[in-house]
């Protein structure tokens, strides 16, 4: 609604440079909204995942940022991933629905991501609280292939995904 958010027990996400993949279903109408966040407020120890001023997917640590290039900010529920391949935000790839989602900037920063802040679905660390739903948060420690988001995107996680060893956070969000 704009103003609560959810914020990990203990957790405070995937550190340094390792591979990361950051998969949710989301539903807004509103822009410039975080997704999902952890880390220290200070260059290259944050990441933060959310929709930039015009709608479009954006991840982005103190002094870089990489955007794609589909404004989901419709209404409609949209999957979205951001998947860590490298160590810097070059090496970053987003999928809408299943389809690889070109980038349409990039501001180059090596990520080493700090531990200060847990991991908060909603609010992140500029408090730009969500405004819609976000469903199915999951954060793996591994770079996911299209191929596993395309085949799991629809589907509640369990024991036989393939990369299952590599999960680290898991919020289906489905209590109500």
């Amino acid at each position: 609604d704009g103003s609560n958010y959810i914020e990990a027990d203990n957790y405070r996400g995937v550190r340094g440079d390792t591979a990361r993949t950051i998969e949710a279903w989301i539903k807004t109408t509103t822009a410039d909204k975080e997704i999902v966040s952890w880390g220290s407020d200070v260059g290259t120890r944050k990441y933060v995942f959310r929709l930039d001023g015009s709608g479009k997917l954006r991840v982005e640590s103190n002094g870089g940022n990489v955007v794609g290039t589909t404004v989901l900010n419709d209404g409609q529920w949209h999957h979205v991933a951001a998947v860590l391949t490298g160590n810097n935000l070059q090496s970053m790839v987003f999928y809408v629905d299943g389809v690889l989602d070109l980038k349409s900037g990039l501001s180059n920063q090596t990520l080493n991501t700090g531990n200060a802040f847990k991991v908060r679905v909603s609010r992140g660390v500029n408090n730009r609280y969500w405004s819609g739903q976000i469903e199915e948060v999951r954060i793996w420690s591994d770079a996911l292939t299209q191929s596993e988001i395309e085949d799991w995107m629809y589907r509640e996680l369990n024991a036989t995904h393939t990369s299952y060893s590599n999960l680290e956070l898991y919020y289906p969000f489905n209590e109500g």
